[in-house]
Formats: C-alpha cells, sequence, structure tokens
C-alpha cells in the first residue's frame, strides 16, 4: 500500500472521534445539501490514489456480480452464462452472487483487470461513495 494509503489510514485513527461526529452531523443535513460535500471529498481523495498501485479491494472484497453483469462478462469470455456462474460465482440463499473468492481471478499481475470494459457494476461504482444515488462519481 503506498504512503499517501498510509497516511489517511492514520489519520482517520488519529481523528476518528472528529470524524464520527462530522459524520453524525451529516444526518442532519438534506442529502441534497451532502452530496456536493462528499462528491469533492471523493474527487480530493482519489486524485491522489492510483487504483492500480493498490487494488486492495481486489485483493480483499469479492464483487457483487448482478445477472446483467453474468451475461456480460460470460459473453467477453466467450462461454455460457451456466459456465461462468459455476467456474467464478457463490450465491447465498438469497439469490445473491458474488466472485468465488479473493484475489479477484481477473485481477493481473500488475493490478489491472483482465475483464475492465466488462467488470461487474459494484466494481465501477467502487468505492461506493454514494451508493444511497447509485451516482458513479467519476
Amino acid at each position: 500500500m503506498n504512503t499517501y494509503l498510509y497516511s489517511l489510514l492514520n489519520q482517520a485513527f488519529i481523528n476518528k472521534k472528529q470524524n464520527e461526529l462530522y459524520l453524525r452531523s451529516l444526518k442532519s443535513k438534506k442529502t441534497e445539501d451532502v452530496y456536493p460535500v462528499i462528491k469533492n471529498i471523493h474527487k480530493q481523495t482519489f486524485n491522489k490514489i492510483s487504483c492500480l498501485e493498490c487494488a486492495n479491494c481486489c485483493r480483499t472484497t469479492p464483487a457483487l456480480v448482478t445477472k446483467n453483469d453474468v451475461k456480460k462478462i460470460s459473453n467477453h469470455l466467450r462461454i455460457s452464462a451456466k459456465q461462468f456462474l459455476k467456474k467464478y460465482i457463490l450465491e447465498d440463499i438469497n439469490g445473491e452472487m458474488t466472485l468465488n473468492g479473493v484475489p479477484c481471478k481477473f485481477l493481473n499481475k500488475d493490478n489491472s483487470c483482465s475483464i475492465y470494459e466488462v467488470r461487474p457494476e459494484a466494481c465501477r461504482r467502487y468505492p461506493q461513495t454514494l451508493r444511497q444515488t447509485q451516482q458513479p462519481l467519476n
């Protein structure tokens, strides 16, 4: 992990109480007032982070996969959806699907993604900063 990420983690730990108070204060604000603040913080932070340097998300968190993702990725890999499901997907009792393991089987040694063009929607939206509004930030 790069120095900047360690610095962020350390600062978050040092400022934990302040951060918690700030986050609690956001609950009393209107969503439309909070969105620009979050978007700005996101842009400032991710302008300093190189995903290809880190790839921690791909190493530690199995991505959620939708039925649409299955279609796109299986077509890209030139295998049937059934084959893709059998080889790459875990499904829980509620029918929610995730890629089956970490690190991600599509993560290359250089931290690039071998299916980047058709990566799951959850990967496209990472880090889910605006998950509730489902609006991409980049």
